[in-house]
């Protein structure tokens, strides 16, 4: 399966801004900076945040997954994804992915949805191929009217 997006960029790459679309049309045009040390400008997304989401979107994917195999499919998940990255002008690099996790499941213990997210993490490593170069952490807890004490 392949997927792509499209960046135009105006005005002296690196430098300037940009403006990345994706193919499935799921959102208009986004305003894209550069990688930069600055702050970004806030009506601009950044290479980071969208490896965030990326990031986000295929840990949640995971997690999911191995609760539905696990025959306790979650009632929602949010997941808040930290992507740090480092290096210098144009060699920048994921140096770490945080992530945060909560959860409604119903019938499961919060030491279990801990583990889910932690077996999540591995399968994002096998998926992503990043091995153990770029650390990966995560934070998860239950929330909302199913959560069960053990």
């Amino acid at each position: 399966m392949r997927r792509r997006a499209t960046i135009t960029w105006l005005d002296r790459p690196p430098e300037g801004h940009g403006r990345v679309r994706v193919d499935s049309r799921a959102f208009t045009a986004l305003a894209i900076s550069a990688p930069t040390d600055e702050e970004p400008n806030p009506r601009e997304v950044t290479p980071g945040e969208l490896l965030a989401a990326a990031h986000g979107a295929f840990f949640l994917g995971a997690l999911a997954e191995l609760l539905e195999d696990d025959g306790v499919p979650a009632r929602e998940l949010v997941v808040d994804a930290d992507c740090e990255i480092g290096g210098e002008k144009l060699d920048h690099r994921v140096t770490a992915v945080e992530f945060s996790v909560h959860g409604i499941v119903e019938g499961v213990e919060e030491s279990r949805f801990e583990a889910s997210a932690g077996a999540a993490l591995d399968r994002l490593r096998d998926w992503l191929g990043i091995g153990e170069r770029v650390p990966l952490t995560v934070s998860a807890h239950l929330r909302g009217a199913f959560r069960r004490s053990g």
